[in-house]
């Protein structure tokens, strides 16, 4: 494993370790904080998957990405 990947582990797993504990001790009811996790989990999955999606698409050649006024990504080309 190169050293880049055991930074990116480690940062993944100190983030992890730190949401829960973060949930753990968390001043508001559960119900809340799991409404609260749902919503920004779908938000951050979508970035990265848009992003996901124009680096592959600059990778390949297949056309310029564009971003359309309600924040979907679409490809021209």
């Amino acid at each position: 494993m190169s050293s880049a990947n055991k930074i990116f582990t480690s940062l993944m797993a100190g983030a992890a370790v730190g949401a829960v504990v973060g949930l753990l001790f968390a001043p508001k009811p559960g119900k809340v904080t799991r409404r609260f996790v749902g919503i920004r989990a779908r938000q951050l999955t979508g970035e990265y998957v848009g992003s996901l999606k124009q680096r592959m698409q600059r990778r390949s050649g297949v056309g310029v990405v564009e971003e359309s006024t309600n924040g979907h990504v679409s490809g021209a080309g």
